[in-house]
């Protein structure tokens, strides 16, 4: 969260998924924050959403199996190349694998 100094509140990256959103309905999803990880994983969201909602459970699954009262943080970054369908889809995700702390940002100077 912002705060007055308009510094964020740090998220832990062991609880983060930040999701990149591309050309093509096309997702890069890696754990934590780009600064930190180089690994990622390329999700083609034309042959469905079964990729995304997979990470997302696994994400969950691993939070939960070490911290009981924490959930998973996910951070949705939209390009200017992406398109609605595709920030809509991962919305809906959002919704469907019940992720209750989520938020769209820009895309930051780390990330391309």
């Amino acid at each position: 969260m912002p705060t007055e100094k308009g510094n964020s509140t740090p998220a832990p990256a062991s609880r983060t998924i930040t999701i990149l959103l591309s050309i093509d309905n096309k997702l890069l999803c890696y754990d934590g924050f780009a600064k930190n990880n180089n690994d990622f994983e390329v999700i083609d969201l034309n042959t469905g959403v079964k990729q995304l909602r997979e990470r997302i459970i696994a994400k969950t699954t691993a939070i939960n199996n070490n911290r009981a009262t924490n959930t998973l943080l996910t951070i949705i970054k939209p390009t200017m190349e992406s398109s609605y369908k595709t920030l809509v889809a991962v919305l809906d995700e959002m919704t469907i694998n019940e992720v209750k702390k989520y938020a769209v940002a820009n895309i930051d100077n780390d990330d391309r």
